[in-house]
């Protein structure tokens, strides 16, 4: 009480630092006895900034570095060490999504490109670790099941990703305790986190889950950290460190999967209102406003920006030979890479000449037919768009008049060059059909103005030539600068053009929209009507070769792409793959069954032994009713205060609520976004918003029990890790892959859409 009528008096940043260590020690903290004011108990608590304010005063409050902090630390680490790395070469086989990063990791290690939906950082990581664990990169984890059998040395890998959720525990206790609450509440964070099976499960497997909850978790303790310092020391050394921490951690949290994104919205919600904060502070010049400002721009944008572009750069940089992956780039990004299937071409374009058609997209395939036949509309020959090379993918121009269907091996016609607005016919010499198109709805895109796209065959030249549906006006939308003839006739690699039917005024068309499995799911091939000009319409021609041609002619071959353009392809493919996995699973489930642990994944299964990934239940329950509860208590709150009625303990309520709504907005942004989200979904995209659920519950924890003494206290954090711990051994078969029987696998199925498998 003396410490709030002392602070009513005097601001805190008039305290003298004459108070000794010994003295600090002795006000109130929040864990002090009641005393009785009157007919009303007040906490002697002041709230947690004037409390730094005051240690900052006295000149002794460094963080982390108490006795009791340090020894809390190392010993939760020792115990998550234990918890995590048990048993951890079990089982020697492929698990779950070990078959992905395990398969990625020996890409990077024989510099192969390969395509994922996830940002490089941890895969990277995990692939030096598997390199310095002496992995040779020939295993190919094709199948969940398949035997390491020393051809993989999956121990030190799996403790490598492991150590990243060890580190987690430890990171909770200084998150709780950076929060200002107290030593017990920190151990009980530690516990929750530790002991919580789904979060045990996904850490002790080659998984990129282990190191996006560290860099989550690192985020929020650098962020309290950095706050605290704002009431301390600003632009102290430890301002910067912690503020420069906070920048990192969201650089490498949005490096590792995008839902690292939802960590920088938490703090980018934090930032705006603190700036808002100090726009509206009188005693803020404009100058320490700037300064605050451009600090904050710097460490947390410009730092996360940079660390995410330096994860790409060496993305590209460790992989430079051709791989699988390389189809979903463009062109220009495959001639670059070593071994690529591509190959300079000659510049110039003759009627005659053997032609490989692109479409003018990042990854856009070839102009293709092969002898299959539509099972809709004209029943004849499929035309698609092919992401391979091939010869179906060859084909030859042939003016609208004179010149008889070419040999492209023995051709005596002199070359003439294919110009702007010319009509011609596109013959496919491995069918000997034209390109063909007729009022007839395309076989998928049903709609009016998309019409089939099909190559017909004849009887003779006679009546190729005499049918005007094969008919296409070259129509050239611009060239090269470093070309000048390619904007007036078409050149190799260098004129983009629309092909356009003259019949039906309609252009050549494809867009990602694949054909059934008659047509091998290749992309469809329309003719639309009232087409724009864009890169759904807009090809080049990728390799022109002819026997007529000597080596006077010129080669050209593809520009090289900077990383700016690599950079943005790869990304916009990144996202275009994640909207685009729709396909139902076995195992998803929907963000509204996540708090409430609806159902969970099975990994592996061999037998009798089984991982399920499958949370604690008393953690999910738990968290999710206190997170409820706190949202439901601040209405209340501002309901009252709208109609005048105050808090008993306003100070109270503003220490515990400051770091709670940070707790509680990084729960709600980390969860409530995948609501919007149509693809599969999956148990493990909560864990991150569960992390911030279970510190919810542990200032629950802290207040509701605020009024005991520390012997009943303690009795019920002792209690609450008991049962917690009970639970953990009761599903730890599940998390380790141990035997069960069939009697505690029934037991244990608390929920009738739990369905791991009990045979």
């Amino acid at each position: 009480m003396a410490v709030f009528e002392f602070l009513r008096k005097r601001d805190v940043q008039g305290l003298k630092a004459t108070h000794t260590r010994e003295e600090v020690d002795k006000m109130p903290r929040e864990n002090d006895e009641t005393k009785e004011s009157g007919d009303e108990k007040e906490i002697l608590q002041p709230t947690h900034a004037v409390h730094l304010a005051i240690l900052a005063q006295a000149g002794t409050y460094i963080p982390f570095q108490r006795f009791y902090d340090l020894s809390a630390t190392l010993l939760i680490t020792a115990l998550s060490a234990v918890v995590r790395m048990y048993r951890i070469d079990y089982p020697p086989q492929v698990v779950f999504d070990e078959t992905h990063f395990g398969k990625f990791a020996a890409k990077y290690i024989n510099g192969t490109f390969f395509f994922d939906v996830h940002p490089p950082l941890a895969k990277m990581l995990i692939a030096g670790a598997s390199h310095v664990a002496g992995f040779d990169g020939a295993f190919e984890f094709t199948n969940i099941g398949d035997a390491y059998e020393g051809k993989v040395p999956h121990v030190p890998i799996r403790v490598f990703c492991a150590t990243f959720g060890v580190l987690t525990i430890p990171i909770a206790y200084l998150t709780i305790r950076a929060a200002g609450f107290s030593k017990l509440a920190g151990l009980m964070a530690a516990i929750l986190v530790c002991f919580e099976n789904g979060f045990v499960t996904n850490h002790r497997l080659i998984l990129l889950d282990a190191p996006l909850l560290f860099f989550t978790a690192t985020t929020a303790l650098c962020w309290l950290n950095f706050q605290n310092q704002n009431h301390r020391k600003p632009f102290g050394f430890w301002w910067w460190f912690w503020q420069i921490g906070t920048g990192v951690s969201l650089g490498a949290v949005a490096s590792i999967k995008w839902v690292g994104l939802f960590t920088i919205a938490t703090i980018g919600l934090q930032v705006i209102e603190e700036l808002w904060l100090m726009i509206c502070d009188r005693t803020v010049t404009p100058m320490e406003f700037l300064k605050g400002f451009a600090s904050r721009a710097l460490c947390l944008i410009a730092i996360p920006i940079a660390l995410y572009l330096a994860c790409f750069w060496l993305h590209f940089n460790i992989l430079p030979r051709t791989g699988d992956g390389e189809f979903m780039m463009s062109a220009a990004f495959r001639y670059s890479l070593k071994g690529s299937a591509l190959k300079s071409s000659y510049a110039d374009v003759s009627y005659g000449s053997k032609l490989n058609i692109r479409q003018n997209r990042e990854s856009g395939g070839y102009l293709h037919s092969h002898p299959l036949f539509y099972p809709v509309g004209s029943l004849q020959q499929q035309v698609t768009v092919y992401a391979h090379n091939d010869y179906h993918n060859d084909w030859i121009m042939i003016p609208q008049h004179g010149m008889e269907i070419p040999d492209p091996e023995n051709i005596t016609e002199p070359l003439t060059w294919v110009n702007n607005g010319d009509v011609v016919r596109l013959l496919h010499p491995a069918t000997k059909s034209y390109l063909y198109s007729k009022n007839i709805k395309a076989p998928v895109t049903q709609s009016d103005y998309h019409l089939e796209v099909r190559y017909d065959s004849y009887v003779n030249t006679y009546d190729a030539f005499s049918d005007t549906n094969n008919l296409w006006r070259v129509d050239i939308l611009r060239g090269s600068n470093d070309d000048d003839q390619s904007g007036s006739r078409l050149r190799a690699l260098r004129t983009y053009f629309r092909l356009i039917h003259v019949n039906m005024n309609c252009a050549l068309y494809t867009r990602d929209q694949r054909l059934p499995e008659w047509a091998s799911f290749q992309n469809e091939v329309t003719c639309i009507r009232y087409a724009k000009k864009g890169e759904d319409t807009t090809f080049f021609i990728e390799s022109s070769q002819d026997v007529r041609f000597t080596d006077q002619h010129l080669i050209v071959e593809y520009i090289k792409p900077s990383f700016w353009k690599n950079f943005i392809a790869l990304n916009t493919k990144m996202y275009l793959s994640n909207e685009a996995l729709t396909a139902s699973h076995n195992y998803e489930s929907r963000p509204a069954d996540w708090p409430f642990l609806h159902r969970g994944i099975n990994y592996w299964s061999k037998e009798k032994n089984h991982i399920y990934l499958l949370g604690n239940p008393i953690a999910y329950w738990a968290s999710s009713i206190a997170a409820a509860t706190f949202l439901f208590a601040k209405l209340v709150i501002a309901f009252r205060e709208q109609r005048g009625v105050m808090c008993v303990n306003p100070t109270l309520i503003e220490f515990y609520t400051r770091s709670t709504n940070f707790f509680t907005a990084a729960w709600l942004l980390h969860w409530l976004p995948f609501f919007t989200m149509k693809r599969q979904l999956f148990l493990h995209h909560y864990m991150p918003s569960l992390y911030f659920a279970i510190l919810i519950s542990v200032v629950a924890f802290e207040y509701s029990t605020k009024h005991l003494s520390s012997k009943y206290r303690n009795s019920v954090a002792a209690a609450i890790a008991i049962t917690y711990l009970y639970i953990f051994w009761r599903f730890s078969a599940i998390t380790y892959g141990f035997d069960w029987t069939n009697k505690s696998c029934n037991d244990n199925r608390l929920r009738s859409t739990w369905d791991f498998n009990c045979q």
